[in-house]
């Protein structure tokens, strides 16, 4: 295919020789998966043609009621089973079947994603691009290839070498006529894509995080809770006249209260940030009912390292004002493995929007050089001082990069 002169066309692929040690870890683990999959669906599958036929298993009650919680229990094991299946088929595919394709005309930029025998088209305005960039690492290593919009960050792709879509930045920026990377602070007061803004009256607004998330979650524990629920209510019909039975009865009743409450919070319940002149409230909502928690009057962007060695980014909430009996918790915002992009965008947007103080302590990766550079020079002197062949190591160390 012949591409018009001002249309560029990148592609990415799976590259790397660690894809094929994951794919084979994933190939024997999806064979587990396959017969403990096909193993539960049989048995579900003969016990509900034998109770059509109105005969019972061997070995087993031939009453529905006392066999109801394990049914339940197959099959909430078999949901949560079969969604970890399917998340490891993706993964599996990603290692050496999938492509994204960009392509970049006049007029917008289309992506297309393919993923095994399947794919999925885009478009997107070439005006709405502002720039496009890499995710930073801890590592140092050049992260996902990301779109910066007007409103929010889109993630384009994830393949190919890091030099690829280093390169492939460079060439998005040059196409755009954009200076891309690092934008002032000004342009980077974007409001994420995982979060809302609600304006709920001309001088109040609502600040409400992960909505669509949370409506996934919702669904899984309203599918988790239902079966629980149901067998809780069975069995307590068959306790009343099999007092053995109570203990389990009341193991089950905790289990599905748990996940009840949990999807009732999903359901009704938020944590929410009101967005004030020189402050922000944070506040806990449910069934209509707002309970202030603490007002805050300056945001912090903190790294931390976790038991890992990984690097969290957060963004926290400080100089505080409890508005209760408790704060309510942890006051942090956002947080991020790696990438501070994320928590610092919403915090340059917060301190634009609400005029308070944001501090970011995270250091640029101009500054971790920096930092490195002076450990190596202290290094350096120690080994110098230390005799013949400390100075010879000494000439020897390179600088990083």
């Amino acid at each position: 295919m012949v591409l018009p002169m001002d249309t560029l066309e990148l592609r990415f692929r799976p590259s790397g020789p660690g894809r094929w040690l994951e794919a084979a870890f994933l190939s024997l683990w999806l064979l587990g998966w396959a017969a403990a999959e096909t193993l539960v669906l049989g048995l579900l599958a003969g016990g509900a043609w034998a109770w059509l036929q109105g005969r019972a298993l061997p070995g087993q009650p031939s009453s529905l009621l006392a066999l109801l919680p394990v049914v339940a229990f197959l099959l909430v094991w078999l949901s949560f089973w079969t969604l970890g299946g399917v998340l490891a088929l993706r993964q599996w595919l990603r290692c050496f079947w999938a492509e994204d394709r960009l392509t970049l005309t006049r007029m917008e930029l289309e992506w297309r994603q393919q993923l095994g025998p399947w794919q999925r088209r885009r478009r997107l305005p070439r005006a709405a691009i502002r720039s496009v960039r890499l995710a930073r690492r801890h590592s140092g290593r050049a992260g996902a290839l990301i779109a910066q919009l007007d409103d929010r960050q889109l993630e384009l792709t994830q393949l190919g070498s890091p030099e690829q879509r280093r390169q492939a930045a460079d060439q998005l920026n040059d196409a755009l006529a954009t200076q891309a990377v690092s934008p002032p602070d000004g342009a980077r007061a974007v409001l994420p894509q995982e979060w809302d803004c609600e304006q709920i009256s001309f001088d109040c607004a609502l600040l409400v995080p992960a909505r669509r998330l949370r409506r996934r979650q919702f669904l899984v524990m309203a599918l988790l809770a239902l079966p629980l629920d149901a067998g809780w209510l069975l069995l307590l019909d068959q306790a009343r006249s099999r007092p053995e039975l109570l203990p389990v009865l009341l193991m089950l009743g905790l289990i599905a209260a748990s996940a009840s409450w949990a999807a009732l919070w999903l359901a009704l319940g938020r944590r929410e940030w009101r967005l004030g002149d020189g402050e922000l409230v944070a506040q806990r909502r449910f069934a209509g009912r707002v309970t202030p928690l603490f007002a805050a009057r300056a945001l912090e962007l903190r790294e931390t390292s976790d038991d890992d060695g990984d690097l969290w980014v957060a963004l926290h909430a400080t100089d505080l004002r409890p508005l209760g009996a408790r704060t309510g918790g942890a006051p942090v915002l956002c947080r991020s493995l790696h990438d501070p992009d994320e928590p610092r965008a919403l915090g340059h947007w917060l301190a634009k929007r609400t005029r308070i103080v944001f501090r970011d302590q995270v250091p640029s990766e101009e500054e971790r050089q920096a930092r490195r550079g002076e450990e190596l020079e202290r290094l350096r002197t120690q080994l110098r001082t230390s005799g013949r062949l400390g100075r010879w190591l000494a000439d020897r160390i390179r600088d990083p990069g």
